[in-house]
């Protein structure tokens, strides 16, 4: 009998031990799979968020060269205080509004024109000067196309101007923010627009869009009322469109269309890149 029960000890020890083994084994394949399915959610996750930043990249706005000349400061400005005044000043951009009465420039296109001007240093005394592109109204519905012209009670008053390297290559670029305004005896109206200019090269607009526009009234039974659509544009390291405010609801947009959120310029373009 003693034979017999040390060969079913055996065999009990030897079941257990590949019992254990296979265990490990299940245990150790099971890990495995785990670790492959992890792998694979990873792999899903990064995929995912690589396509939602692509999709992000893929709002570009569209570049447009601009038509600029070169031109003396006895050319662009006829009072002689004027001339000195911007000849003598340490700045090389300068937002100019070519009014035709007081300068040559302004009485050769007939019509007030506005433009920036530029000059390599503050010794020069021959600036390039590049037109602005003004816009339209996004939207027709409720109103006919937007006239930048200067006559009557239309006023165009210029401008803020910033600049900064958004590329940190060569010259900055540069913001200008213009502003028209209407005035009647019961009503007063305003536009605001801006362009973004890079003045390297041939000089090319990044960016032409109206940013506000603001309807003033009064009448004698309901008093003032004011009818708005607002949104600003700022330009730091990047370019920040804020989201539109208006209280003129139930008609489409007059400003133009733009995704509200950072710009940063790339390759020669402007590239949304998030909120």
């Amino acid at each position: 009998m003693q034979p017999q029960r040390q060969v079913v000890g055996a065999s009990l020890t030897s079941a257990a031990f590949y019992t254990l083994i296979s265990c490990l084994m299940n245990t150790v394949f099971a890990m495995a799979c785990l670790r492959v399915l992890l792998f694979l959610l990873l792999f899903l996750c990064i995929s995912k968020v690589q396509a939602q930043q692509q999709q992000q990249a893929s709002v570009v706005l569209p570049v447009q060269d601009l038509p600029f000349e070169r031109l003396t400061s006895r050319q662009i400005w006829n009072n002689p205080r004027e001339r000195h005044q911007a000849q003598a000043s340490a700045k090389r951009f300068v937002s100019f509004s070519g009014e035709t009465d007081s300068t040559q420039y302004g009485a050769r296109w007939k019509q007030a024109k506005p433009a920036l001007l530029y000059r390599k240093n503050r010794l020069d005394s021959v600036w390039t000067v590049i037109n602005l592109v003004l816009p339209d109204y996004a939207s027709h519905e409720v109103r006919g196309p937007l006239k930048w012209e200067v006559e009557g009670y239309r006023k165009m008053d210029i401008f803020k101007l910033d600049t900064a390297n958004l590329d940190h290559q060569g010259e900055p670029e540069v913001l200008l923010h213009v502003i028209m305004d209407c005035c009647g005896s019961t009503s007063h109206t305003e536009w605001a627009a801006v362009n973004l200019i890079d003045v390297n090269g041939v000089p090319k607009l990044l960016m032409s869009a109206l940013i506000e526009t603001r309807d003033v009234g009064y009448s004698s039974d309901e008093g003032f009322s004011i009818h708005y659509e607002q949104r600003d544009v700022k330009l730091m390291a990047e370019v920040v469109v804020s989201r539109i405010k208006t209280n003129r609801y139930g008609w489409k947009s007059l400003l133009t269309l733009l995704k509200s959120g950072r710009y940063q310029y790339r390759n020669g373009h402007l590239v949304w890149v998030g909120k």
